[in-house]
């Protein structure tokens, strides 16, 4: 099901302002399981299931990336097991440059695709995928919230569907999960039953 990734933002109430202490961000996981992830200048994490509630612990790389996150939204409905691990992947957006608000690309931003998995009490940033940036002059999907930024969420090991750009008349491109990694990829490779 194709919707545009504003849409989602909007009827999630996920976007998060600079300054936000906003409830936190929550991300479904296999078996019923939610992650709650909390940006800011103090990042944590949550897992909630029928039988954990506790807190966990961020990998110091994840830290930093949603630390400066002002825009957090899942790439799809649920979270996958990767080697007995659950795992998700988030949309994640940061200020280009934050530190000079009117200089190049001050008002940008970077958005990234974020896969974790949690190990024990510690939430794991295996891998991210640059997918547009104002710094790198870099447009794989679209901006998160413009209209032409359409997401679709595909079944595992396909993760997203990146439209990709008219201005650079670049053609779709699939993301998947391969050995923990982010693998940009032809969206023909997908079995048809998986097409969408």
């Amino acid at each position: 099901m194709k919707t545009t990734l504003r849409a989602i933002l909007v009827a999630a109430g996920l976007l998060l302002g600079a300054a936000a202490s906003a409830a936190p961000a929550s991300f479904a996981l296999p078996h019923a399981a939610r992650l709650e992830i909390t940006v800011g200048d103090r990042p944590g994490a949550r897992l909630r299931s029928a039988s954990r509630n506790s807190a966990l612990t961020l990998d110091a790389s994840l830290r930093r990336l949603i630390g400066r996150s002002t825009v957090l939204i899942p790439a799809s409905n649920s979270g996958f097991v990767l080697d007995t691990r659950p795992a998700t992947v988030l949309y994640v957006r940061v200020p280009s440059n934050p530190s000079r608000p009117t200089g190049y690309c001050g008002a940008g931003t970077e958005d990234y695709l974020a896969l974790l998995t949690i190990e024990g009490n510690r939430v794991i940033l295996l891998d991210r995928l640059l997918v547009q940036s104002c710094l790198d002059t870099l447009e794989l999907g679209g901006e998160l919230d413009a209209p032409s930024g359409n997401a679709t969420t595909l079944p595992f090991p396909w993760v997203a569907r990146l439209p990709g750009s008219a201005l650079e008349a670049t053609q779709a491109r699939c993301v998947r999960v391969a050995q923990d990694r982010l693998v940009v990829d032809d969206c023909n490779r997908m079995d048809v039953s998986q097409k969408p």
